[in-house]
């Protein structure tokens, strides 16, 4: 956009200069000769500036892209530091899940250890109990016949 503006300018002033430049002429009155010379020196003169305004266009153009290399580069980076950061993120998330995971697994084996011991304990207790019961209907079996007798 910006180098049709430059064109379009460049070729208004080149009409007005040339427009003054023929007026200059026709009032200095010059030879033939003279005039062509003049002609041909303006002529050099506008296709220097044409050349300097289309070459200032292209180092404008190089300069932008230039920038968007660079704006695209730095985008880039950060969406690797972002990524990078996410991924150290989702793994000490995974490392702190699963730890809170074997926590819960050691949690649920000692409760199975600790009602495997209670289970025993009753076990334990019931046994003696039966034992003490035995013992105890032994203990009267004596007494009964003694008693009989």
């Amino acid at each position: 956009m910006a180098s049709k503006e430059l064109v379009n300018m460049w070729e208004t002033e080149r009409e007005q200069a040339q427009q003054e430049f023929e007026q200059r002429l026709a009032q200095e009155a010059l030879t033939d000769e003279q005039l062509a010379t003049r002609r041909k020196e303006f002529a050099i003169k506008l296709e220097q500036q044409r050349l300097q305004a289309e070459a200032d266009r292209e180092a404008a153009e190089a300069d932008q892209a230039a920038k968007l290399a660079d704006e695209t580069a730095e985008l880039k980076r950060r969406a690797q530091e972002e990524r990078e950061r996410l991924e150290e993120q989702r793994r000490i998330e995974n490392e702190e899940w699963e730890a809170k995971l074997a926590q819960e697994k050691l949690s649920d084996e000692e409760l199975a250890q600790k009602r495997a011991e209670e289970r025993k304990r009753l076990e334990e207790k019931r046994l003696q109990a039966e034992a003490d019961r035995e013992a105890a209907e032994a203990d009267e079996e004596p007494n009964t016949e003694g008693n009989s007798s």
